[in-house]
């Protein structure tokens, strides 16, 4: 399973390979997502995800990139329970 180049800006800009030991740096991260998206989200959620990702410290943007890469991937189970879902937040 591949997650696309958008999880791994090292895959497109040269840098260490998807596998790579160290995070990377800011400036690889600017260079590569320089698209943004603002979100706005229910105080109960935000106080959810800052426990998880102390816990298992991967930063919340990640986690979101990485939750609509799964999106984009899983047309057929994923991406329909996404979209159900996301008519309610609407």
């Amino acid at each position: 399973m591949s997650f696309g180049p958008w999880l791994h800006p090292g895959a497109v800009s040269g840098g260490a390979p998807a596998g790579r030991t160290a995070p990377p740096t800011e400036q690889e991260r600017t260079a590569f997502y320089s698209a943004r998206l603002n979100l706005t989200t229910a105080e109960a959620q935000r106080k959810t995800s800052k426990p998880a990702a102390m816990e298992d410290d991967i930063d919340n943007t990640a986690r979101v990139r990485a939750m609509i890469a799964l999106r984009e991937e899983d047309e057929r189970r994923l991406r329909k329970r996404v979209d159900k879902k996301a008519l309610h937040w609407q």
